[in-house]
């Protein structure tokens, strides 16, 4: 999955015409942060003390996400409650929205930015996706990548089920498809889950538990190594054509930090070369707890017909 970060303008985007946080985007929200990794950030031209309630109820405290109060003046970090400042001239959805990019090591492409007045379109148009409730005027909607539905109408929600949650229509397999096809395998044991699945893309998790760790209850590099290249095998399976099979036939893999048990692997797999007869995948894993990368890990595919 590309995208991991989403900036919302909360009046007339997030928020309904009253004032409420619809339960569809609330649950849409909390599950791209738990089940996606996805990071928040809401901008306004509220204050930080009228921002945190709805923080509050997006539990973006315990996601790590962001705040950009009165149009710019400050980043907030929910779960460090600490701020940056900026100065009167940098006070501008984009300067705040480019440090947090900066901060997180994203790209402007795994950016969705979401909102509906003249002020949100700088953002809307620096985004990978750019987005404008359908609310929006229409000389918003024209700067815009995607029109999803109104503010009154759960329109984060919709956006999310249809570039987020269900992005792998298309294809052969899906999520769920895979989970109940290892569910009685190894990976199944271990607790594997993929939780993303495109052309070329996957994601997935596995529980650090007394199956995975080590002696010493840190999680064990092999049970990685195992993550890493069970997604990268269901990744290539995916890109296979009629009559072809994918075999694994090497992992490499480095060990940057740890992880104790009671955490959950995040593993991102991309597709790095699709040859006719190899595809190269490197897959990182990522501590959910903390965010810290964990593991690198590399994966050679070959592609052989079915005899």
């Amino acid at each position: 999955m590309k995208y991991h970060l989403i900036v919302l303008d909360v009046d007339g985007t997030l928020l309904d015409n009253a004032g409420q946080l619809s339960n569809e985007d609330k649950d849409a929200l909390i599950r791209a942060e738990k089940e996606y990794g996805i990071r928040l950030a809401l901008t306004s031209a509220r204050t930080l003390e009228k921002m945190l309630p709805i923080s509050e109820e997006l539990l973006m405290d315990k996601y790590s996400g962001y705040l950009i109060p009165e149009r710019g003046i400050q980043l907030y970090n929910c779960s460090t409650k600490s701020n940056m400042d900026f100065s009167c001239e940098e006070r501008a959805k984009v300067v705040a929205i480019n440090h947090l990019l900066d901060k997180l090591d994203l790209t402007k492409e795994s950016l969705i930015a979401v909102g509906d007045s003249k002020s949100d379109v700088e953002v809307i148009q620096m985004a990978g996706l750019g987005v404008a409730v359908a609310n929006a005027p229409e000389a918003v909607k024209a700067c815009a990548d995607y029109v999803t539905t109104s503010n009154n109408n759960s329109g984060v929600a919709h956006l999310l089920d249809k570039f987020v949650f269900n992005h792998y229509s298309d294809l052969t397999y899906t999520p769920d498809d895979v989970n109940s096809l290892v569910a009685n395998t190894m990976v199944g044991h271990l607790g594997i889950k993929c939780t993303q699945l495109a052309s070329g893309y996957i994601e997935g998790t596995m529980p650090v538990n007394e199956k995975t760790c080590q002696p010493l209850g840190i999680v064990h590099g092999g049970a990685n190594l195992a993550l890493a290249e069970t997604l990268a095998g269901i990744g290539s399976v995916v890109l296979c054509k009629e009559g072809e099979i994918q075999v694994g036939i090497q992992v490499s893999g480095n060990h940057v930090s740890t992880a104790l048990v009671g955490d959950t692997m995040r593993a991102v797999g991309k597709i790095m070369h699709q040859g006719r007869s190899t595809h190269v995948w490197t897959v990182e894993i990522y501590s959910m707890n903390s965010g810290k990368l964990i593991s690198t890990v590399r994966v050679l595919n070959t592609i052989l017909k079915k005899r």
